[in-house]
């Protein structure tokens, strides 16, 4: 690494050719022409197509400028990781044949994929802040309330079938696979449920109950 001795009085497009050809010098010229502060994020490419970030605040000083730089490549490659994986997880999620929903911690969907949306006959925008007794009988409130009584206090919930209301009025039994999704400090986030239409194995299962007691009756 060259000291600062050796680094004063040189010219920086020859140091740095990527500022030239990112046209970050024009940057520089038109502040020193305008006089005013920039302090921004800017991505490099090199030729060989590596990317860096670097935050710049630039000060003009009377015909000179004052350049205060620092990198932000791992902060930026976090961010971009993180965006891929939202992308990914928000295709999976209005894309699923499940009934996906993601609710806050007082009952209130936060989102609802457009599979549940369509299966209870509404619109995604009208059953986001909605709570979730809006869209089950009363019989099912109370059952809803423990449930979620047991997640806040850290239970594991097996699956179960709940009963929930159609705007129409009509009802659907759904097989409910509920999660708390928590922070890095096991702090309650929300809670995401994935909901699966099993109301036509549950009237076959039946109707084969009540076949088999007729059975044995006769």
């Amino acid at each position: 690494m060259e000291s600062r001795e050796q680094m004063i009085g040189q010219r920086l497009c020859e140091r740095f050719p990527i500022y030239r050809s990112s046209g970050f010098i024009d940057r520089y010229v038109e502040i020193l022409q305008t006089g005013k502060v920039l302090d921004d994020d800017f991505e490099f490419v090199t030729p060989e197509g590596i990317h860096s970030w670097h935050h710049h605040q630039i000060i003009p000083l009377g015909g000179q400028i004052a350049v205060f730089s620092r990198s932000i490549t791992e902060r930026k490659q976090i961010e971009n990781h993180l965006r891929d994986s939202e992308n990914r997880y928000r295709a999976l999620f209005d894309a699923s044949n499940d009934c996906v929903t993601l609710s806050g911690l007082d009952g209130r969907y936060l989102q609802v994929n457009q599979k549940f949306a369509d299966t209870l006959g509404y619109s995604v925008e009208e059953m986001a802040g909605k709570h979730i007794l809006e869209f089950i009988p009363e019989h099912e409130a109370e059952s809803s309330s423990t449930r979620r009584s047991a997640l806040l206090a850290g239970e594991d919930l097996p699956l179960f079938v709940r009963v929930f209301k159609r705007k129409d009025g009509s009802e659907f039994l759904g097989e409910v696979d509920v999660t708390m999704v928590r922070d890095e400090e096991g702090t309650p986030l929300y809670i995401q449920s994935i909901i699966r239409d099993v109301t036509s194995r549950v009237e076959t299962e039946k109707a084969l109950r009540e076949s088999e007691e007729r059975y044995r009756i006769i």
